[in-house]
């Protein structure tokens, strides 16, 4: 009996070692368009962000914000069909001004949440307040 029990404790032992282990990690920025603080002749047609890991659509969104922390845009945005790791919010045209791309998602991978901030600028330079997330976000 405690052959038995040896043999299997040391089989479960080996198979931990063996078994390919998941990175657990939130989504991470890869890149985005705009560029953070990036400055554009003219307004782009679009902010798209892309992620290392697919999103959840029913949770991921991306708002914008203008240099004096008023919504401009309030989103949703969406999860581009062609690729789920991509979230893009459309825009009709922007003033020459600063502003933020402020995005909240989470990963379908593993659950995880995230959140953070694109400052950019359209004919003027990103403003550095614009680097700070408007309050309560």
């Amino acid at each position: 009996m405690q052959r038995r029990f040896g043999a299997l404790a040391l089989f479960a032992i080996l198979l931990l070692f063996l078994m390919p282990l998941r990175a657990e990690a939130h989504a991470g920025l890869v890149r985005s368009v705009p560029a953070i603080g990036e400055t554009q002749p003219t307004a782009p047609a679009a902010i798209e962000l892309e992620f290392n890991e697919d999103l959840d659509p029913s949770f991921s969104t991306v708002q914008l914000f203008d240099s004096q922390n008023t919504l401009i845009d309030p989103g949703p945005g969406a999860i581009d069909p062609a690729n789920p790791r991509v979230l893009r919010l459309p825009l009709d045209g922007l003033p020459n001004g600063s502003y933020t791309a402020i995005f909240k998602l989470r990963s379908a991978l593993d659950g995880h949440t995230t959140s953070g901030g694109i400052p950019f600028g359209v004919g003027v330079a990103a403003a550095t307040t614009s680097l700070l997330p408007p309050p309560g976000t």
